[in-house]
């Protein structure tokens, strides 16, 4: 692990990184308490949105199902330091749409509830114009990894929630091991979709590579 912090904590840290790459908190132009959703960063000049969503939760502590993956996650119990032993995952309740998944749901209504804060600040600030992009930040060593995560978040996006234009999944406070420096460094998936426009692809990859420097300064330590 890189370090343990609360969300409140990695919050600070997001507003510190933001305002290091010329962000303002939306709060700064329309208050802590608007009549509408609104998003979490802002940069007026090249009219971009940043929604920032801190996940804590591990969907797989017992293991589980991802239904739109095909994919079963399971969790060492009892393993040698081969790997061979025993693994076991647990069989989640069906979702809405009457499958077995153990992260679809939860992941979606987070994106759906980012969508919308996105949307209303687009529409009040930035005369519904600009680029809006979603930032998860996983605040655990899960069992499913940023990867998988990804590809989830992407098909999600895929189908709906036209206001979001692209999204970054960073680890903000565990990583890769790397042999050359015996430490662990930050992973950051910054992505956006397919046909989307190249500035949008820029300015994501942007925002990425900008933590990734941010994390290994030690921004979220």
């Amino acid at each position: 692990m890189i370090t343990q912090k609360t969300t409140a904590d990695i919050e600070k840290d997001f507003d510190k990184f933001f305002q290091e790459i010329g962000f303002n908190k939306v709060s700064d132009f329309v208050g802590k308490s608007p009549s509408f959703e609104n998003a979490d960063y802002i940069e007026t000049m090249q009219k971009i949105i940043v929604e920032l969503k801190v996940i804590d939760k591990d969907f797989f502590e017992g293991g589980g199902v991802i239904h739109r993956l095909n994919t079963i996650v399971t969790v060492p119990k009892k393993i040698d330091e081969n790997g061979f032993g025993l693994y076991e995952f647990k069989l989640p309740p069906k979702n809405r749409e009457g499958v077995h998944d153990s992260v679809e749901e939860p992941l979606r209504r987070i994106i759906k509830k980012a969508n919308r804060q996105i949307k209303e600040t687009k529409r009040v600030l930035l005369n519904e114009n600009g680029l809006g992009f979603l930032l998860l930040a996983l605040n655990f060593r899960n069992s499913i990894d940023p990867e998988t995560f990804r590809k989830l978040a992407g098909d999600l996006l895929s189908r709906e929630f036209s206001s979001i234009d692209g999204f970054i999944i960073c680890t903000p406070t565990w990583g890769a091991y790397d042999k050359a420096t015996g430490l662990e460094h930050p992973l950051c998936l910054p992505t956006t979709p397919y046909g989307g426009s190249e500035y949008a692809r820029q300015a994501c990859i942007y925002i990425g590579q900008k933590w990734v420097d941010f994390g290994n300064k030690g921004g979220h330590k």
